[in-house]
């Protein structure tokens, strides 16, 4: 298990890999042009995996100020595929106003609080589960994973993990080399996606470059693509 500030600095590089900023912005939305549709708040959560529906529901839950506003954004992005826009220019005029409902959304601090709640349930957890179920115990190898599990999914760890040969911990690897096969595995893997997903090798790139730094406990100051985290 590592350290609450550990996992504080694993969360800020995917941020920093998602919104370009350490500490993500709850009110910042836009259009992905990768057909995900909205992609909204500190972490992006987006129409296309459903985070922010879940999002929403949570907002709800618990009482947030803009009650009224969070029902027709979720029935807009509950209904069909008309959030899939690839840009806010020429989207319809719902999702138009559903991104400006959820910037003015992002001001509330409950709507904090749930973007943090869904993520830590959908994807922080399940990447803690993995990476304790596979013996890792390097903040940097936990980071590698919960990368995984918000670019791709949990589902995506066993994907990579199929594509090269070295053993986890548990079952007597070395860990370190585990990593850093797991990196490679999964570049290889965004590359051979083509097209937007295979520019975000840099993600892959900013973990190598760390992993040759030695800066496996995650210790601040880190800086991550250019961007200090302290």
């Amino acid at each position: 298990m590592i350290t609450p500030e550990q996992k504080r600095v694993a969360k800020s590089i995917v941020s920093i890999f998602e919104t370009g900023k350490a500490a993500g912005n709850p009110a910042a939305c836009t259009i992905l042009p990768d057909g995900a549709g909205i992609s909204y708040g500190a972490h992006q959560a987006t129409d296309a995996s459903d985070s922010l529906d879940a999002i929403l529901v949570e907002y709800l839950r618990r009482g947030g100020a803009m009650q009224a506003e969070a029902r027709e954004v979720l029935a807009l992005v509950q209904a069909d595929l008309s959030t899939r826009y690839r840009s806010i220019s020429g989207a319809a005029p719902g999702v138009v106003r559903a991104v400006e409902l959820l910037r003015k959304m992002g001001a509330d601090p409950v709507m904090a609080a749930a973007q943090e709640d869904v993520f830590e349930r959908l994807y922080w957890q399940p990447a803690q589960d993995q990476a304790e179920g596979m013996g890792l115990v390097e903040p940097l190898s936990w980071a590698v994973i919960y990368d995984t599990c918000i670019h791709s999914g949990p589902g995506g760890i066993a994907k990579i993990r199929a594509r090269f040969a070295a053993l986890p911990p548990i079952r007597g690897g070395d860990e370190r080399t585990w990593a850093r096969a797991y990196v490679e595995a999964r570049r290889a893997w965004l590359v051979s996606r083509g097209g937007i997903v295979a520019q975000t090798v840099y993600r892959m790139d900013a973990f190598s470059a760390l992993m040759a730094a030695g800066r496996w406990d995650l210790a601040v100051p880190l800086t991550v693509r250019g961007v200090v985290i302290q």
